[in-house]
């Protein structure tokens, strides 16, 4: 039987690139919206929301975490 494989350039042909150290987070991306409203307690942030009687908490802070960081990528 007939052998079609390839023979491999050995690992030192290569031509290796050093990794960019990746940018640090300022602390404005860490603070998202939603941590401030689960840190604070509140499911509201900013006086645009009207108080309205929410079974889950937690579900409108991560409705507001979703518009916000939407809001934050178009600018």
């Amino acid at each position: 039987m007939k052998n079609n494989a390839r023979s491999l350039s050995p690992l030192s042909a290569l031509k290796l690139t050093a990794v960019k150290k990746a940018k640090s987070t300022s602390s404005e991306q860490i603070k998202s919206a939603y941590l401030k409203a689960i840190l604070s307690g509140s499911r509201i942030v900013s006086d645009a929301e009207k108080e309205l009687p929410v079974e889950n908490p937690d579900r409108m802070a991560a409705i507001r975490y979703i518009r916000d960081s939407a809001t934050i990528k178009k600018k």
